[in-house]
């Protein structure tokens, strides 16, 4: 994974404090259930995370990485968070 580290714990504290492991458990299921991709529901996940506030995202993640390096690090996240 091409993230710093410091930045991924920051992306989990940032979606941690929007939702709970159980939370994201939950929706999880649904997206699945309704036919949304994987990729989808990561997305939505940190777009709800960060209430409208994309800097962290745009002033530190966009300045190294590309959209498949953030999915990849989101999959990570909630993956850690969920297990």
């Amino acid at each position: 994974m091409k993230i710093k580290s410091n930045d991924y714990n920051t992306m989990k504290e940032i979606i941690l404090k929007k939702f709970n492991p159980e939370d994201i458990k939950k929706h999880q299921i649904e997206y699945k259930n309704s036919q949304l991709s994987d990729i989808r529901f990561v997305w939505d996940v940190w777009r709800v995370s960060q209430n409208q506030d994309y800097t962290f995202t745009c002033d530190t993640l966009y300045k190294y990485l590309n959209d498949d390096h953030i999915t990849t690090a989101l999959k990570s996240v909630i993956k850690d968070i969920t297990n």
